[in-house]
């Protein structure tokens, strides 16, 4: 895997909420999607996948981040002292693809959940 989920942050605040992820080793994103069940660990994770937001082509190295922002927003790239970050915007009108206890799987993109 060349990503690593490191968090999702100010779940339920469309303005804010996003995933942070690491990149572990480089690669290109648009072999990745982040699914989302929209079920809370309590629920049956045998669900049907409901939501997926599948990376662009963008190529990535060892130690950049990435962030992938719910919100609308243009694609862009920062440095910053302690590195260089990335942000993506899904382009949702509504917060947290489910509820507040969401899980958010990362998959290679040409691979089903099992």
């Amino acid at each position: 895997m060349v990503l690593k989920i490191l968090e999702v942050m100010d779940r339920g605040d469309m303005t804010k909420q996003r995933i942070v992820f690491e990149v572990t080793h480089e690669g290109n994103l648009s072999d990745y999607k982040i699914v989302s069940d929209g079920i809370s660990e309590k629920e049956n994770l045998s669900k049907a996948e409901n939501y997926f937001y599948s990376f662009p082509n963008f190529e990535v190295r060892k130690g950049d981040f990435v962030v992938l922002y719910f919100k609308e927003g243009a694609q862009r790239t920062e440095k910053f002292v302690d590195g260089i970050c990335h942000f993506f915007y899904c382009g949702l009108d509504y917060s947290n693809w489910g509820n507040d206890e969401a899980i958010y799987i990362l998959q290679l993109a040409n691979q089903k959940k099992s």
